[in-house]
């Protein structure tokens, strides 16, 4: 799919063209859900190859041989440790939920509730991954800042890359999803509240419970310092 959406990319600009078809199109072209492209076209823009934008659509780039030391998904893989995703996480989440809870409108209220509502009713962790990322990705998106959206990108393309996944496959228990759907209703609560203060708390409290579940597996999987990089 990926290889499959680079060689899309490289006609296009072979024909002089700079903008992609919107992901429905591009989805119904490659036979594939929409998902699939969401994820292959932020793995593009975390090498620099296309840059997306609300009401712009996806763009391509000079490309990542005319840059200077760009982003690529073997850096994410080989320099970012489950530890560094969560540190990461934990400072930019809260911040973008509460600008969410400014900025949100009523399209994205009815994204993050329909995502929230799935969360609910899937009983696999490949469901429970997609959902989750998704509910996140789209609280990104509701804080309306290009920056914001790709930076949510990026750090989706690190839990589909690192060791986050393993840890997280091993730690969900039907226990543990409950406790994480709670949390995403006081996150989405707090958004739909238009209370950013809460919506940041809400978001740290999830995060936090996140990121202690996960080096406590972390920790016993290793028989290590949880907090080894």
């Amino acid at each position: 799919m990926l290889e499959r959406l680079r060689e899309r990319v490289r006609e296009t600009d072979a024909n002089g063209e700079r903008r992609l078809p919107p992901e429905r199109e591009l989805a119904r072209e490659l036979d594939v859900g929409r998902r699939s492209v969401r994820d292959a076209l932020a793995r593009l823009e975390a090498e620099g190859i296309i840059w997306r934008k609300r009401g712009v659509g996806t763009v391509i780039t000079a490309g990542p041989s005319r840059r200077s030391a760009p982003i690529s998904v073997d850096d994410i893989r080989r320099h970012t440790s489950p530890g560094e995703l969560m540190d990461s996480r934990l400072v930019l989440e809260p911040g973008i939920a509460a600008l969410a809870a400014l900025n949100a409108t009523s399209a994205d209220l009815e994204n993050l509730h329909r995502c929230l509502a799935r969360t609910k009713t899937v009983t696999d962790h490949q469901a429970w991954e997609k959902w989750d990322g998704a509910l996140h990705q789209a609280i990104g998106q509701a804080s309306h800042n290009g920056l914001i959206e790709r930076l949510y990108d990026l750090l989706n393309v690190a839990r589909s890359h690192t060791e986050w996944g393993r840890l997280r496959k091993s730690s969900l228990t039907p226990q543990l999803q409950a406790t994480y759907t709670r949390q995403h209703e006081a996150v989405i609560k707090a958004i739909t509240d238009r209370d950013p203060e809460q919506a940041a708390v809400s978001m740290r409290e999830h995060l936090t419970t996140v990121r202690n579940t996960l080096f406590k597996q972390w920790d016993w999987g290793a028989g290590g310092d949880v907090g080894a990089r």
